[in-house]
């Protein structure tokens, strides 16, 4: 991660980044994380390894798991968003020729200084305002560590976070779930910084 970009702490915390404040105009498009696009190996591969791990449990489901070219769209207080996260599962059939996933169910994001400027803007979380979308999961690139907001029963998020190799990320709504070995799994030495 670059040292001039948000620590994860604040990335949790919703603090947007530098310049990271709420779109002048009614619609804005959020470029691509670097989980997919211009990213540091570790960042990359981790986003790799979830995208592999959930078309395996996926491959008899009508859900399918997009890449970091789709984009989820979000409606709030400050207009529309569009933006690119680095996993969606999508349970519809996504628009590909327009590259958005019409119903998002869960939406992994790698850390990163655009993730944090496309996640939060603001101070509003926009997996908050997606209706379908049950798991939100953010994932440290530089340590094991994944805070996972779920959305109960009651529409209330809960927060976790895993920092074990052998936790485990329920995604019960798609009926899948992934251990942060699987996660990482090779991670470390994709990059040139070890995780901690």
């Amino acid at each position: 991660m670059d040292a001039s970009g948000p620590s994860f702490e604040d990335f949790l915390s919703g603090t947007p980044a530098a310049g990271g404040t709420a779109p002048a105009d009614a619609m804005a498009v959020v470029p691509p994380p670097l989980g997919d696009v211009d990213a540091d190996p570790a960042t990359h591969h981790i986003a790799v390894n979830i995208r592999r791990e959930l078309t395996h449990q996926l491959r008899a489901s009508e859900a399918g798991v997009l890449d970091a070219s789709y984009r989820v769209r979000a409606s709030g207080n400050v207009g529309e968003v569009t933006y690119h996260a680095d996993v969606i599962v999508d349970a519809g059939e996504p628009d590909r020729d327009g590259k958005l996933a019409r119903q998002p169910k869960v939406i992994f994001e790698v850390a990163s200084a655009e993730t944090e400027r496309a996640a939060f803007i603001d101070g509003w979380r926009i997996h908050e305002k997606l209706p379908t979308v049950d798991v939100h999961a953010l994932v440290d690139p530089e340590r094991t560590s994944v805070v996972v907001h779920r959305r109960d029963k009651g529409g209330n998020w809960q927060e976790e976070t895993l920092t074990a190799d052998d936790d485990t990320v329920f995604l019960p709504t798609i009926h899948c779930l992934l251990t942060l070995e699987e996660i990482y799994a090779d991670a470390m030495s994709a990059g040139d910084e070890g995780r901690i």
